[in-house]
Protein backbone atom coordinates (compact mmCIF):
# COMPACT_ATOMS: atom_id res chain seq x y z
CA UNK A 1 0.00 0.00 0.00
CA UNK A 2 1.32 3.39 -1.00
CA UNK A 3 1.46 6.04 2.06
CA UNK A 4 -0.66 9.16 1.81
CA UNK A 5 1.76 12.37 0.09
CA UNK A 6 0.07 14.41 2.66
CA UNK A 7 2.51 13.37 5.34
CA UNK A 8 3.71 16.04 8.00
CA UNK A 9 7.41 15.06 6.36
CA UNK A 10 6.99 15.61 2.77
CA UNK A 11 10.02 16.50 1.46
CA UNK A 12 9.25 19.75 -0.55
CA UNK A 13 7.60 20.81 3.15
CA UNK A 14 8.79 24.34 4.16
CA UNK A 15 6.71 23.80 7.44
CA UNK A 16 9.84 23.57 10.06
CA UNK A 17 8.77 20.34 11.81
CA UNK A 18 11.75 20.20 14.97
CA UNK A 19 11.18 23.39 17.68
CA UNK A 20 13.99 24.92 19.40
CA UNK A 21 12.61 23.20 22.63
CA UNK A 22 12.79 20.34 20.86
CA UNK A 23 16.23 20.45 20.21
CA UNK A 24 17.12 21.57 23.45
CA UNK A 25 15.00 18.64 24.93
CA UNK A 26 17.30 16.22 22.52
CA UNK A 27 20.37 17.57 23.71
CA UNK A 28 19.10 17.70 27.28
CA UNK A 29 18.25 13.59 26.74
CA UNK A 30 21.58 13.24 24.96
CA UNK A 31 23.41 14.75 28.29
CA UNK A 32 25.14 17.30 25.87
CA UNK A 33 25.41 20.87 26.08
CA UNK A 34 23.76 22.98 23.51
CA UNK A 35 26.07 25.65 21.97
CA UNK A 36 25.51 29.37 22.43
CA UNK A 37 25.91 30.08 18.49
CA UNK A 38 24.83 28.02 15.75
CA UNK A 39 21.12 26.29 17.09
CA UNK A 40 19.18 27.03 14.06
CA UNK A 41 21.77 24.99 12.07
CA UNK A 42 20.72 21.89 14.30
CA UNK A 43 17.10 22.75 13.69
CA UNK A 44 18.23 23.04 9.89
CA UNK A 45 19.85 20.09 9.68
CA UNK A 46 16.99 17.68 11.56
CA UNK A 47 14.51 19.12 9.42
CA UNK A 48 16.14 17.97 6.63
CA UNK A 49 16.85 14.81 7.80
CA UNK A 50 12.96 14.29 8.62
CA UNK A 51 11.86 15.65 4.58
CA UNK A 52 14.34 13.36 3.30
CA UNK A 53 12.72 10.40 5.60
CA UNK A 54 9.40 11.88 4.31
CA UNK A 55 10.16 11.09 0.73
CA UNK A 56 10.50 7.75 1.30
CA UNK A 57 6.48 8.30 2.08
CA UNK A 58 6.44 8.79 -1.87
CA UNK A 59 7.91 5.44 -2.62
CA UNK A 60 5.01 3.32 -4.17
CA UNK A 61 5.75 -0.03 -1.91
CA UNK A 62 2.66 -1.82 -2.94
CA UNK A 63 4.10 -5.17 -4.51
CA UNK A 64 7.01 -5.28 -1.89
CA UNK A 65 7.19 -8.01 0.29
CA UNK A 66 7.83 -7.27 3.93
CA UNK A 67 10.77 -8.25 5.09
CA UNK A 68 12.47 -8.52 8.83
CA UNK A 69 15.55 -9.34 7.50
CA UNK A 70 17.08 -8.78 4.27
CA UNK A 71 19.54 -11.52 3.76
CA UNK A 72 18.68 -15.19 4.73
CA UNK A 73 21.37 -15.25 7.00
CA UNK A 74 20.45 -17.82 10.08
CA UNK A 75 22.38 -18.43 13.34
CA UNK A 76 25.08 -21.11 13.15
CA UNK A 77 25.22 -23.04 16.52
CA UNK A 78 27.90 -25.25 17.48
CA UNK A 79 26.60 -28.07 20.62
CA UNK A 80 28.58 -26.89 23.76
CA UNK A 81 31.31 -28.66 24.54
CA UNK A 82 33.06 -28.88 28.19
CA UNK A 83 36.68 -27.85 27.62
CA UNK A 84 39.76 -27.20 29.78
CA UNK A 85 39.98 -23.67 31.25
CA UNK A 86 42.19 -21.29 33.60
CA UNK A 87 42.31 -22.45 37.30
CA UNK A 88 41.16 -20.08 39.42
CA UNK A 89 44.02 -19.23 41.34
CA UNK A 90 45.56 -18.66 37.80
CA UNK A 91 42.72 -16.82 36.61
CA UNK A 92 42.37 -14.45 39.74
CA UNK A 93 46.13 -14.06 39.71
CA UNK A 94 46.50 -10.90 38.71
CA UNK A 95 43.03 -9.42 39.85
CA UNK A 96 43.12 -6.41 42.00
CA UNK A 97 40.92 -7.48 44.35
CA UNK A 98 39.14 -10.60 44.83
CA UNK A 99 36.67 -12.74 46.96
CA UNK A 100 35.52 -15.91 47.54
CA UNK A 101 37.47 -16.89 44.59
CA UNK A 102 35.44 -14.29 42.33
CA UNK A 103 36.75 -11.26 40.95
CA UNK A 104 35.65 -8.52 43.33
CA UNK A 105 34.57 -5.49 40.81
CA UNK A 106 33.23 -1.82 41.84
CA UNK A 107 29.31 -1.26 42.44
CA UNK A 108 27.99 0.25 39.63
CA UNK A 109 24.32 0.12 39.96
CA UNK A 110 22.91 1.57 43.67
Amino acid sequence: MKPEDSSPYAQNSTETKITEAEILKMFSLSKLSAPAEGLTRFIDEFNSILNFFGSLNQVDTTNVEELAQVHDLANVFRPDEISPSFDVDIALENAPDQFDHCFKVPLVVE
